[in-house]
């Protein structure tokens, strides 16, 4: 075992702690523009990673990483490996990272660039997110997990994290803290060099392997950790990454909100596993339902038993 492979998983990803869904749907909330995308284009559009409602969403792991370095410090003495003589590899990694802190967001928005979210919910009825994407009047379409995720897996090519966002600030801290500390013991217990030279060029080389993978798993947990004020949106979150030089030929823009957003397409081989498609709170036409099944028909979609895609109002209760 090298000591870069323990930021690794069993198929060579990048092993990062982020909670998975449990749950058998996920849902996308849309405008009506947005449905009839989806659903006619059989794709979803994926917004750059900087281009979402939270202007500090990126950045904002800056500040749970400077937390975490204080943390450490305070509890330096037991930390200490036994063959980390005076904590020498431990202080080299503290002020590696307190070095770090002034470029991170630099780092953090270019890697965003190259970075695209696709936003889903374990919520089926929210009518907050309702609010967020359509003002309540748009849609939910609902999802069997499993299958989109085997879909997009195996017809992007490009995904890199799959997972719930963690709006826990605690938590948050305490995975940054546990990934430093425990790869910084395994680091030393793999330094097996006797002469002082041999030792000090091993330290270098292993230190320079460890802050190349964790500067990578920062950045996937700069994907997934969100300030607390946002924990209402209940986000799941597929992260895509593509190569700068094909940023031409797969980057497109799409109006949003007076704003210009750029986006992939996300585009299974397979159809998309739609199981359900809830109408916002505040769409009140009676024929909305109908529409939308008259819709999905003319897709290809079943909206008849026995594996027709259910339509359902909101029960949301609204008075206006």
């Amino acid at each position: 075992m090298t000591n870069t492979q323990f930021l690794l998983d069993s198929d060579g990803k990048i092993n990062i702690a982020i909670e998975q869904s449990t749950s058998n749907y996920l849902y996308h909330y849309t405008s009506n523009t947005g449905l009839m995308g989806i659903v006619s284009n059989n794709c979803f559009w994926v917004s750059r990673a900087d281009f979402l409602n939270d202007s500090l969403e990126i950045t904002y792991l800056n500040a749970i990483l400077l937390d975490t370095i204080i943390e450490i410090e305070n509890s330096f003495e037991g930390i200490i490996h036994k063959k980390d003589s005076n904590g020498k590899i431990l202080k080299s990694i503290i002020t590696n990272l307190k070095k770090s802190l002034k470029n991170r967001p630099e780092m953090y928005l270019y890697y965003a660039k190259q970075t695209f979210l696709l936003s889903l919910s374990e919520n089926r009825d929210s009518l907050t997110l309702f609010s967020n994407y359509s003002n309540g009047d748009g849609y939910n379409i609902g999802l069997k997990r499993e299958d989109l995720i085997n879909i997009i897996e195996h017809g992007s090519g490009s995904i890199i994290q799959i997972g719930k966002v963690n709006y826990n600030k605690e938590d948050q801290e305490n995975i940054i803290f546990n990934d430093i500390t425990d790869n910084y013991e395994l680091l030393v217990d793999n330094l097996c060099v006797s002469s002082t030279s041999q030792f000090d060029t091993q330290v270098a080389i292993e230190l320079q392997k460890y802050f190349n993978s964790l500067n990578f798993k920062l950045l996937n947990y700069a994907m997934f950790f969100k300030h607390p004020s946002f924990y209402h949106e209940e986000e799941f979150r597929v992260a895509f990454m593509i190569d700068e030089q094909d940023t031409d030929r797969l980057v497109r823009f799409r109006p949003f909100n007076s704003i210009v957003i750029p986006y992939i397409e996300v585009k299974p081989k397979d159809k998309l596993p739609i199981e359900f498609i809830t109408i916002g709170p505040k769409n009140n036409i009676d024929i909305a339902q109908k529409g939308v099944e008259l819709f999905l028909s003319y897709n290809g979609y079943q909206t008849e038993e026995p594996s027709k895609v259910t339509v359902l109002k909101s029960a949301i209760p609204l008075r206006f």
